[in-house]
């Protein structure tokens, strides 16, 4: 049998290296306002009525993987929030019949869409998922004409 011992060794040591760094933070700025509204071509037989397109344009210094989150919502309710996109716009339609059926159901009324700067992170296919995004957003309000008031143009205002 073999006993060994050993001592304890106390360690201490100095060393005269640092280490510095800048660090530089993306931002996503708020889409620049107004918004702004286009008509569009109607539909044709298949889709009579209003058409329209909201764009808007990209903030200054945005980086490459900026991206656009367009929620849509009508007399404060009734929430739809799209799929992150790289478009810098998008399409609303009034078709007569949805006219004919938001009057009659009450779910006519104008339609606020908000539109918010956002960190696109390729997913599968074409589609995205959002990383960061923006603490505001950018508001138009679209009111298109109704069955009843004989119009089926369409508003824009700013908000």
């Amino acid at each position: 049998m073999v006993l060994s011992s050993t001592r304890s060794t106390l360690a201490n040591w100095t060393a005269g290296e640092s280490v510095g760094a800048t660090f530089t933070a993306v931002t996503y700025g708020q889409v620049p306002a107004p918004l702004t509204c286009t008509k569009l071509p109607d539909g044709g037989l298949l889709e009579p009525g209003s058409r329209a397109q909201v764009s808007w344009s990209e903030p200054a210094g945005a980086p490459a993987d900026i991206g656009y989150q367009v929620t849509m919502s009508r007399n404060g309710a009734n929430t739809t929030t799209l799929a992150p996109q790289k478009e810098r716009f998008t399409n609303l339609s009034q078709g007569l019949l949805s006219a004919l059926l938001g009057a009659l159901l009450g779910s006519s009324g104008p339609i606020d869409i908000d539109v918010r700067t956002v960190q696109l992170i390729p997913a599968s296919g074409n589609t995205y998922t959002v990383g960061w995004s923006a603490a505001q957003s950018t508001r138009i309000t679209v009111n298109f004409g109704t069955l009843l008031s004989g119009s089926f143009g369409f508003t824009c205002r700013p908000v």
